[in-house]
């Protein structure tokens, strides 16, 4: 079996994470031709669809900031949507703002409608800012959460390393 650093399992986590979040949503965006903006109004009503838009927007335009205020006017209207604050989480991580994602990730995972990647992202974001004891909880959430046993052993590992750090 190959050996991997810390940070090579992080990088790794991390690019799978995002390569999920992209292809679990869906990828068009309408655009007003004249004006470059982003539809949000037209967005047939949908707050399924507006946090779709917003995804999309973030990840395939030149202007990922609106696609950042389409989510944030979806938690406006629904403070707990679980996917927004999820996207918005890891648009968190990726742009540095590593405490942002933080409290996203908590109210993800402390929601009903459970994210299982919520645990493993967070306990990722404590792993880009150094706070090696911050992430064995989540990711002994995310461990419960999934039922793939070999993602399961994975986490195991991961953590009894973790435990001799």
């Amino acid at each position: 079996m190959i050996s991997l650093s810390k940070g090579q399992r992080i990088a790794i986590f991390s690019a799978l994470a995002l390569v999920v979040i992209i292809i679990a949503l869906p990828k068009t965006v309408p655009f007003d031709e004249e004006s470059q903006k982003v539809s949000v109004e037209g967005a047939e009503g949908s707050i399924e669809v507006q946090i779709a838009e917003g995804v999309s927007s973030v990840l395939r335009s030149g202007a990922p900031m609106q696609g950042i205020m389409m989510l944030r006017q979806v938690l406006e209207k629904e403070p707990g949507n679980v996917k927004a604050n999820l996207a918005l989480a890891v648009f968190s991580v990726v742009s540095g703002q590593y405490e942002k994602a933080f409290d996203r990730f908590q109210l993800v995972i402390g929601a009903e409608q459970k994210d299982e990647s919520a645990a493993r992202f967070l306990a990722e974001t404590y792993a880009r800012e150094g706070k090696i004891e911050m992430i064995i909880g989540p990711m002994m959430e995310y461990r419960a959460t999934v039922e793939d046993q070999a993602i399961q052993k994975q986490v195991d590992e991961l953590i009894n390393e973790l435990n001799k750090i």
